[in-house]
């Protein structure tokens, strides 16, 4: 994919310019020059005369030590030289790279003199073994101007080091930095946070993988997916998605893999726009009927879903198995419009009903509020939590902003903002028609034109002669 600019990279390829006297230093293709002090190259030099005393090929370097152990591939050894009228001989060939070790062996010495009129050589033999200390793993050409390193695999940093994507003002680019100590898809703040190999993406630490196609990614429904920024995609960018349970986000077994602490598991398209997949993502604190407006409002376990039409606003909702029993006992698992299925079994969401009069009402019929948060109906009987002012205002409080604005949000859970007979606004309580109980303490239930419901109960308001 991509790799370090400048004169180190992953693979044999180190050149380093000379003085006169000590020769070049070349890859292990690469043969001794004729100008002692050039740069090396993969293309033979100039011929030689045909007179030339020629020093024979320097033996293998040895071979270095194994992954991350200090040994080294030793030298190559001198070559002998022929006979030959020349004044000088050339230099012995590479020793052979030694295979992966701490480091590459050393050049092969000059060719010895000839024993019948040729002079010493007059330079050393190029480098012998590649490098080592990283694994075997080959860097492929870059595929993006200004690349600095390959995040997979991982290439071109210095061990301890993580390559990574940067994200500046105005590009998105590679470079190295420490790598970090935070397990793979647990919660992450930066990609300062993640081990090798690994980024920070949705506040999770994903494996990068080297493109859509890549089949490297471990789980049963785990894909390589592009990495976005701003909704544009990122130029040979690539993670690995997690196949995690959406009901359980925790849950590790033979089908699922676990995501950590503070994530929750979304569901997402497949790669062939039919299929589901999921993946570990930020949460949120939102409980079920919460108002939100994505998944990372919600809490473990709920994904931010659209209430019916016509209404559609979105609140956090449990997602749940249409087989399984996953719903609180005030809620059912109701199906998606267009079946949604992962690892063959049908997906739904958990649906409740907060009651507008009560919102902390928890029964087997009603689903309670948190706290500081109201409960609106919609036309569609549906019902949904919302925010409210923790000093909010009970009955006759005004609910207007400093421009005399009407705002919901001032009165307390359990109390509608309503237009009062002269014209401004103020805070009355919400009631249940029909209900054994009484809600409100001042003035009569009256109910709303059109009606309005939640689940099956028509919900009003109380009417005062102030607020008729």
């Amino acid at each position: 994919m991509l790799w370090l600019n400048g004169s180190i990279a992953c693979s044999p390829g180190i050149f380093d310019e000379l003085a006169r006297d000590a020769g070049m230093q070349g890859s292990a293709q690469s043969k001794a020059g004729a100008d002692p002090g050039g740069r090396g190259s993969d293309m033979p030099p100039e011929p030689m005369s045909v007179t030339a005393g020629v020093g024979s090929q320097g033996t293998a370097g040895d071979v270095g030590g194994p992954v991350q152990t200090p040994a080294s591939g030793g030298a190559g050894a001198a070559g002998t030289s022929q006979g030959g009228r020349a004044a000088a001989a050339v230099g012995g060939q590479s020793g052979a790279a030694g295979r992966p070790g701490a480091s590459g062996g050393g050049a092969g010495a000059g060719g010895k003199p000839a024993a019948a009129g040729g002079g010493a050589g007059s330079a050393a033999g190029p480098a012998a073994g590649s490098g080592g200390g990283e694994p075997a793993q080959s860097c492929t050409p870059p595929s993006a101007e200004g690349a600095r390193c390959d995040t997979y695999p991982q290439c071109g940093c210095a061990s301890g080091e993580n390559c990574t994507w940067f994200y500046g003002p105005d590009q998105t680019q590679l470079a190295c930095i420490a790598e970090g100590s935070v397990d793979a898809y647990q919660r992450c703040e930066s990609d300062r946070d993640c081990k090798r190999g690994y980024g920070c993406l949705d506040r999770a630490c994903k494996r990068y993988c080297e493109t859509s196609g890549d089949t490297s990614c471990e789980g049963v429904a785990a894909e390589c997916r592009q990495i976005y920024r701003s909704s544009t995609p990122v130029s040979a960018a690539y993670f690995c998605s997690r196949s995690c349970d959406p009901v359980h986000p925790k849950r590790e077994d033979a089908e699922w893999d676990a995501c950590g602490a503070d994530l929750s598991c979304i569901m997402r398209k497949g790669r062939n726009g039919s299929d589901w997949i999921t993946d570990c993502a930020r949460a949120g604190t939102g409980q079920s009927l919460v108002a939100c407006k994505t998944d990372a409002d919600c809490a473990p376990g709920l994904g931010c879903l659209p209430l019916p039409a016509p209404d559609m606003q979105s609140v956090c909702r449990a997602w749940c198995r249409l087989d399984a029993d996953d719903c609180a006992q005030n809620e059912t698992c109701a199906r998606f419009s267009t079946a949604v299925y992962l690892h063959g079994v049908e997906m739904g969401s958990c649906v409740g009903y907060c009651n507008p009069a009560r919102p902390m009402l928890n029964d087997a019929v009603w689903t309670a509020c948190p706290d500081n948060y109201a409960c609106y109906t919609n036309d569609s009987r549906q019902s949904s939590c919302s925010p409210v002012s923790s000093a909010g205002g009970t009955q006759g409080s005004p609910c207007v902003d400093a421009t005399g604005q009407q705002q919901v949000g001032l009165c307390a859970p359990g109390f509608v903002c309503r237009v009062t007979s002269s014209s401004s606004y103020q805070c009355t309580r919400r009631c249940e028609l029909d209900a054994t109980s009484n809600d409100c303490s001042v003035g009569t239930c009256r109910p709303y034109e059109p009606a309005r419901y939640a689940k099956d109960r028509q919900i009003g308001y109380c009417a005062t002669d102030e607020i008729p």
